[in-house]
């Protein structure tokens, strides 16, 4: 089911290897399907390297995606299913921008 409910979802480095599988709600239908990274039930999200970075369990925890070089790009924190915060770095490690959680933080 497409919408409200939560569906599965993988994703993959450019090479192939593991970036992160989990459930999240979807938008759309057929080959046009869009995970929506606001709102997450579980994940797990890998380095390049294939070793585990970050997890989401019942809607907590934290999104940690990288380039493949293993810098750090994307860091997201959820919790009660929603994405709270997130910071987003360059490839050399720059941050380059963010947003506090709903409480100003």
């Amino acid at each position: 089911m497409v919408g409200k409910e939560f569906n599965p979802v993988m994703g993959f480095y450019p090479n192939g290897t593991i970036r992160m599988k989990g459930t999240c709600r979807i938008e759309g239908s057929g080959p046009h399907q869009i995970p929506l990274i606001d709102v997450v039930e579980e994940a797990v999200f890998y380095r390049p390297d294939g070793s585990v970075a970050s997890t989401i369990i019942d809607g907590i925890g934290s999104w940690r995606t990288f380039y493949p070089s293993g810098q750090l790009a994307w860091e997201m924190k959820y919790a009660n299913h929603e994405k709270l915060s997130w910071k987003h770095w360059g490839e050399n490690g720059e941050l380059l921008g963010g947003y506090p959680n709903k409480s100003g933080q």
